[in-house]
């Protein structure tokens, strides 16, 4: 399985027109990987809804049912009480940096740090299915109007049992979260 690659956006607008660029495409930016990493960082790696610490793939068993093992380091909290440097788990953790709202023709990375909150992609999906996503027409964040969310990913623009592949990106929405 190969890992994503991630691409400068004018390398990405170097096969592409401005017109043909799309939210996953602006997604799959090292712009916007290594903002979403500074969100993620400045939260310590926890959901902030629900606590979750993200993890990573360790290995692949092989046998007659193959089970994924994730990874994580411990917790200051966690080394006291049981002395682990590392936590195993069957499933995938997976963070995202949740945008509150969006602002029209703004690139993701292009957003104050303190409008996107790091959230697993549980919390993401139950913020996505009970808050409404606002979009606003500048950064004055004036006259406000509610997109209609994906239903494939519920809005979060992420579809976590693809996470393997293009980051789990929908393929509905193109990682928007709402349809136009």
């Amino acid at each position: 399985m190969k890992k994503f690659d991630y691409k400068r956006l004018s390398e990405i607008k170097k096969d592409k027109t401005e017109s043909e660029l799309n939210y996953a495409d602006l997604l799959s930016t090292t712009e916007w990987k290594e903002f979403r990493d500074e969100i993620v960082k400045r939260d310590e790696w926890n959901c902030q809804k629900c606590g979750e610490r993200s993890n990573e793939l360790a290995w692949e068993l092989k046998g007659s049912t193959p089970a994924d093992i994730y990874v994580r380091r411990a917790t200051k909290t966690e080394k006291k009480i049981s002395d682990e440097e590392v936590i195993y788990s069957s499933k995938p953790v997976t963070l995202n940096a949740h945008h509150k709202y969006y602002i029209k023709n703004k690139n993701p990375w292009e957003y104050n740090p303190n409008a996107l909150i790091t959230v697993c992609s549980k919390c993401h999906t139950k913020i996505h299915e009970t808050e409404k996503i606002l979009i606003y027409d500048n950064d004055k964040l004036e006259n406000p109007k509610i997109a209609q969310k994906c239903s494939k990913c519920s809005g979060t623009g992420y579809l976590d049992q693809f996470h393997y592949f293009m980051s789990g990106i929908c393929f509905d929405c193109n990682g928007k979260g709402t349809l136009e």
